[in-house]
C-alpha cells in the first residue's frame, strides 16, 4: 500500500481519531494529577507512575483502534466487517472492462451544490450503463462512499471494477468547473484526468467529453447506436436541468414526502423546457412509485400514463421513455404492452436495472414465473445491490419446484439486506422481505425482530403487512396471517393476480376468509 493509500487506511479504521482522542484525554487526566496529587499527599512516584501507564497504554489503543470496529452489533474485527460489507458480485474480475463511478465531490465555498455534484456523476454513470461491453457498478454501490474517505484498491475490491471514476465540481454563476480522473484499481495510477473550466451551459458537452474520454481510455468499441446514445440529448437549458437534478435527489430518498418534492422539480423543469422528454419521464415514474408504495390513488396511475405517454410522443429513441410508459402499463394490467415497452427499453439500454425489474414484475403478475426468474436474475445480476430483486426470487424457485435455488437466493437476499441495512437501518422493506429469508432458513425469532422492526417503522404499509402475512403463514400461524392479509386487501394495495401465483400462501388456499378475500378483490377489479 502506497504512503496515501496507508493513510487513508488510517483514517478509515478510525485510527487518527482514536489517537488523537487517547492523547487528549491522556493530558487531561496528567493535568488533573498534578492538581490533586500532591494536596492527597500521595507518593512522589505516582505522577510518573501515571504517565508511564498512559504512554503505554497508547500503542495498545493504536493496535485496538487498528484490528477492531464498533458497529451495531458490538466490537467485530476490521476483516470481518471488511468481508461483512462487501459486495458480493463475482469472486473475479471476468475480462471485460468495468468502473465503478463515485459522487463527485463538492468545492463550492458554501458546500449546497450536492445535488448538482451527485446529479453529473450519476448522468455519467446512466450514460456508461447504455454501453452493452461495459460493466458499470449500480449507483447504490457507487455512492455509498459519499463523503467518505477509502483506499482506491479497497473501494475497487468492494465494487468488483478494475477501474474508479472521481472528480469534483465547483459552480460558480454561470461558469463550472469540472475535474474528473480515471484511476486504474490495480495500481493506483491514472488512465485518465481532465479538468473543464467551461460556462454552465456547456454541461452537457462535458459529460459526452467524459465518458468518452472513459470509452476511449479502457479501449471499447462503441456501436453506432451507443453512439447515438452518448450524444443524445433531452434539454439545451439548464434551468430546467437544474431543476431535473434536484428531481431526482428528492427521489432517491425514496420517502412519501420526498417523491412529492420530487414531482415539483420535475414539473418546474418542465415549466423551463417543455420539450424535455426526460423530466416528463421522471415525474411519471415518481407518481409510479408513488402508487406502488404508498397510495395508491387512480389519479396517481393516470397521471403516470399520461406523463410517461408525453415523455415517449417527445423522444421514443430513450430508453427511460420506454421504462416509464412500461411502468404505466403495469400499474394498469396492461401486461402485453408493458412488455413490449420494456423490451424496446432493454434493446436501447441493455443493462437497464428498471426494465428487467418491472419487466419480472409483469411476468409474476401473469403466473410466467420461469420468465420472471430470469428477469429478476438479470435485473439482480446488473444491481448486485437491490434486495428486492434477490429476494423475490425464492417464492419463485419455490414455485418452480427449485428448493436449492430458492435456499441459496434467500441466504444472498438476506445477506444484501444486511449490508443495506447498514447504511439504511430504518428501510422497513428491507427488513420486511429479509424477515421471511430468516424464517425460511430456520431463523425464526430474528425473521419475527425484523418484522416487528419493519412494522415498529411503518405500521400501515401494506407491502409490510403482505410480508408479515407470509412470514406468519410460513411459522404456522395462520389466523394472524389472514389478520394481516385482511388489511392489505382493505388499503387495495394488492391485486388477486399476486395472491393467487404467491407460493408462500398456498397453506391458507382452502381457509374459507382467503377465499373470501380472493372474491372480494374480484368484485372491486
Amino acid at each position: 500500500m502506497d504512503i496515501a493509500g496507508f493513510y487513508q487506511e488510517l483514517r478509515r479504521r478510525k485510527v487518527i481519531r482514536v489517537t488523537f482522542v487517547y492523547v487528549v484525554v491522556a493530558w487531561l487526566i496528567v493535568q488533573i494529577a498534578e492538581t490533586t496529587f500532591e494536596p492527597l499527599q500521595l507518593p512522589d512516584w505516582s505522577l510518573p507512575f501515571v504517565i508511564i501507564i498512559l504512554a503505554l497504554g497508547l500503542p495498545i489503543a493504536v493496535v485496538l483502534a487498528w484490528a477492531f470496529d464498533l458497529t451495531p452489533d458490538g466490537l467485530v474485527l476490521d476483516s470481518q466487517l471488511a468481508k461483512k460489507n462487501s459486495f458480493k458480485t463475482n469472486s473475479t474480475l471476468s475480462d471485460a472492462p468495468s468502473i465503478g463511478v463515485l459522487p463527485f465531490e463538492d468545492m463550492s465555498e458554501e458546500k449546497n451544490q450536492g445535488y448538482f455534484c451527485d446529479g453529473i456523476a450519476d448522468e455519467i454513470l446512466n450514460l456508461l450503463t447504455k454501453i452493452e461491453s461495459l460493466q458499470v457498478a449500480s449507483r447504490t454501490s457507487s455512492f455509498q462512499y459519499k463523503n467518505k474517505f477509502a483506499d482506491i484498491k479497497e473501494i475497487g475490491r468492494q465494487l468488483n471494477v478494475k477501474s474508479i471514476l472521481e472528480g469534483s465540481v465547483r459552480k460558480q454563476g454561470n461558469q463550472v468547473l469540472i475535474t474528473a480522473q480515471l484511476i486504474n484499481v490495480n495500481d493506483g495510477y491514472h488512465l485518465w484526468s481532465e479538468r473543464y473550466y467551461r460556462d454552465l451551459a456547456d454541461i452537457f458537452l462535458i459529460q459526452e467529453e467524459i465518458a468518452n474520454c472513459i470509452v476511449t481510455a479502457l479501449e471499447v468499441t462503441l456501436s453506432s447506436q451507443e453512439q447515438r446514445v452518448i450524444k443524445m440529448r433531452s434539454t439545451k437549458n439548464i434551468d430546467a436541468y437544474e431543476y431535473y437534478l434536484r428531481g431526482w435527489h428528492y427521489f432517491h430518498r425514496a420517502t412519501q414526502k420526498d417523491l412529492l418534492h420530487a414531482i415539483e422539480m420535475f414539473k418546474k423543469a418542465i415549466d423551463k423546457d417543455v420539450e424535455f422528454s426526460r423530466a416528463w419521464a421522471g415525474t411519471a415514474d415518481t407518481y409510479a412509485f408513488l402508487y406502488l408504495y404508498f397510495d395508491n390513488q387512480p389519479d396517481y396511475r393516470e397521471k403516470a400514463s399520461s406523463f410517461s405517454k408525453q415523455a415517449l410522443k417527445i423522444c421514443s429513441e430513450q430508453a427511460e421513455s420506454h421504462v416509464s410508459r412500461g411502468m404505466a402499463h403495469l400499474l394498469c394490467h396492461e401486461f402485453k404492452e408493458a412488455e413490449t415497452e420494456l423490451n424496446r427499453a432493454i434493446e436501447l439500454a441493455p443493462r437497464s436495472f428498471e426494465a428487467f425489474y418491472f419487466y419480472g414484475r409483469s411476468c409474476f403478475h401473469q403466473g410466467k414465473l420461469a420468465e420472471a426468474a430470469a428477469m429478476f436474475e438479470k435485473a439482480s445480476s446488473i444491481n448486485p445491490d437491490d434486495y428486492q430483486s434477490v429476494l423475490l426470487l425464492p417464492q419463485i424457485y419455490r414455485s418452480l419446484g427449485r428448493v436449492d435455488d430458492a435456499l441459496n437466493a434467500g441466504k444472498k437476499g438476506v445477506e444484501v439486506a444486511r449490508n443495506f441495512l447498514q447504511l439504511n437501518p430504518d428501510d422497513s422493506r428491507a427488513l420486511c422481505l429479509g424477515a421471511i429469508q430468516l424464517v425460511y432458513q430456520g431463523d425464526i425469532e430474528e425473521g419475527k425482530h425484523w418484522i416487528e422492526r419493519a412494522i415498529a417503522i411503518n405500521a400501515c404499509d401494506s407491502i409490510i403487512l403482505y410480508n408479515a402475512t407470509c412470514l406468519y403463514v410460513r411459522i404456522g400461524e395462520l389466523d394472524i396471517a389472514l389478520d394481516c392479509l385482511e388489511n392489505v386487501v382493505l388499503t387495495g394495495m394488492v391485486n388477486r393476480e399476486w395472491l393467487e401465483h404467491d407460493s408462500d400462501l398456498d397453506p391458507l388456499r382452502n381457509d374459507a376468509r382467503f377465499i373470501s378475500l380472493l372474491e372480494k378483490l374480484e368484485e372491486t377489479k
